[in-house]
């Protein structure tokens, strides 16, 4: 399906849910199948645990504007077919209510989420937990300065 995908040949990275790691039976986890397929295309792939909270925490800040670029803009554009992804952002959601109708938690329902986590996951690999993550190479220099 991925491969079929008219922006496949953009794609460089894939940042996937550590879920993806594990055996059913005697099977291939799902990480070691993609890395199969696409490494040898030079296709990175990466995958860490992050958090319900730590995903909304970093997504919440993706969702503003970028006040360093000249002229701001904003971080994330949504592409007309990521109708999933604009609901979720929307109404996905929901949380624990008191018999009043009160929320009972600010921690939401982790269901029906899948578009947002995977935003979420790809935010906190590209921008890391925090924005004090660098995203800049590694130094190049071999030999000390001193």
């Amino acid at each position: 399906m991925v491969k079929n995908h008219a922006a496949f040949q953009d794609l460089k990275h894939i940042a996937i849910d550590v879920a993806s790691t594990q055996h059913t039976n005697a099977q291939n986890s799902a990480y070691e199948t993609w890395v199969t397929e696409f490494s040898p295309r030079g296709i990175s792939i990466s995958g860490q645990y992050v958090g319900l909270e730590d995903r909304l925490t970093r997504t919440h800040d993706k969702l503003g504007m970028n006040v360093m670029a000249d002229p701001p803009e904003p971080w994330l554009v949504l592409g007309v077919k990521a109708k999933m992804l604009a609901w979720e952002l929307e109404e996905g959601y929901r949380y624990h209510e008191t018999r009043t109708g009160d929320i009972a938690s600010e921690k939401p329902i982790d269901l029906s989420n899948d578009a947002i986590a995977a935003l979420g996951y790809w935010i906190v690999d590209r921008y890391g937990i925090t924005d004090k993550h660098t995203t800049l190479p590694a130094p190049t220099r071999t030999e000390h300065a001193y």
